[in-house]
């Protein structure tokens, strides 16, 4: 409904970097990086730039 939305958009944080203002779910678009990935690295301290850019590792599959 319309008020959830307002109470979402509420802690809608833009981040510029560059020349260009996106929201965290957008940069997460454009860079082709899950939004929870992204999200969980600045969480813990990271750079945006480091976060954006450094290679998720991908984890290994073990079937027994």
């Amino acid at each position: 409904d319309d008020l959830e939305q307002a109470e979402h958009r509420r802690d809608l944080r833009m981040i510029t970097y560059g020349n260009e203002t996106k929201s965290l779910a957008e940069w997460s678009r454009s860079f082709n990086i899950s939004y929870n990935v992204l999200h969980g690295r600045l969480r813990k301290g990271w750079t945006f730039e480091k976060a954006l850019l450094t290679p998720v590792k991908q984890r290994l599959e073990i079937k027994i």
